[in-house]
């Protein structure tokens, strides 16, 4: 009896080592067991896997950050074409850094694929044989001076998921000849199109915010200079030399016309002021040599000196209380 009591002492001393065991384990709880971890560790495998290095990755350099990779330079200057890569050491490649393709004087065509979210400033600035770039849904950011100087440039089609494009991103793109910014781009940076003398037709989105100062100065071929009545900042020489723009459109949300605005819109011959302009800047219509017939609104307050100079304006037409300086119509 006595050796019996002891064997099941014993069985039950092992039973309870056994559940203790098997708790510390797991069992019986929502843990993961060893064969769903097995195949974790194999999907992981096989996910890195299908992230192969693709595109030209052997004529571009990358950096890592964050576990993905960035396009950060090029090991042939002379490539005409480059495929870019969504993939690198089984990481995907998701931007392009700054100052990335600068070197690449005979680069033609360039194809931003959808994986990639930001271009980084300067990144294809001089690249004076670009004609043709694709940028893809899924692109977020485009830097300041990106595309600066890509001269042969005639078209770009910038997708709806940009929110932001920085100044001067493609400041004398002297082929581009048309361009509309999606709903998210509010601000329209400093010289984000300055230069661009062949530019004929801009679309802005109905959510712009502010036009940056000397945005569009230069744009010669520009027909219509158009300010949107959600702008409520417009900066200094926003269209400055646009020769060939003959509709001036002034929306509601601006109480003033900056300085030097308008200059030398040698095309221009009427206008009209809407009511809610206060006051009228330094230069503004300097210049504008067909200018003739302006509407003034009558709470007009100011004109600014050599406003309307240089154009054949007659300060008659000018509401009576308004300021206006000696020089502000002087021929």
């Amino acid at each position: 009896m006595k050796f019996e009591f002891k064997k099941r002492v014993v069985l039950s001393a092992v039973a309870a080592m056994t559940s203790v065991m098997l708790l510390l384990a797991g069992c019986g709880s929502s843990a993961q067991k060893p064969s769903d971890a097995k195949a974790e560790e194999t999907e992981a495998v096989k996910t890195t896997a299908e992230i192969k290095n693709d595109g030209d990755w052997k004529k571009l350099t990358f950096s890592e950050e964050n576990g993905e990779y960035a396009v950060s330079g090029v090991n042939d200057t002379s490539a005409e074409k480059l495929v870019l890569p969504t993939g690198y050491k089984g990481k995907p490649v998701t931007r392009v850094n700054a100052n990335a393709f600068t070197e690449c004087k005979k680069l033609r065509k360039i194809d931003i694929p959808s994986a990639y979210t930001a271009i980084g400033a300067n990144a294809f600035k001089d690249c004076k044989s670009l004609e043709t770039v694709t940028l893809n849904d899924g692109l977020k950011s485009i830097g300041g001076y990106a595309f600066e100087g890509c001269v042969k440039l005639k078209s770009i089609t910038i997708p709806d998921s940009v929110e932001t494009i920085l100044m001067n991103a493609f400041h004398d793109c002297k082929s581009l000849t048309e361009i509309s910014l999606p709903e998210k781009v509010t601000n329209i940076n400093d010289f984000l199109f300055a230069g661009c003398e062949k530019l004929e037709t801009v679309s802005l989105s109905k959510k712009t915010t502010r036009l940056g100062s000397n945005a569009f100065e230069g744009c010669a071929s520009l027909k219509k200079a158009e300010i949107p009545d959600s702008v409520k900042t417009l900066c200094g020489c926003a269209f400055k030399g646009c020769k060939s723009v003959d509709e001036i459109s002034i929306g509601s949300g601006i109480s003033a016309i900056g300085a030097r605005i308008f200059e030398n819109c040698e095309s221009v011959e009427s206008l009209v002021i809407p009511d809610n302009i206060k006051t009228i800047g330094n230069y503004t219509f300097f210049n504008c040599k067909k200018l003739s017939n302006v509407t003034f609104p009558k709470a007009l307050e100011s004109i600014g000196g050599n406003a309307f100079k240089r154009t054949q304006v007659s300060s008659s037409s000018v509401p009576e209380g308004c300021k206006v300086l000696e020089s502000s119509f002087d021929k």
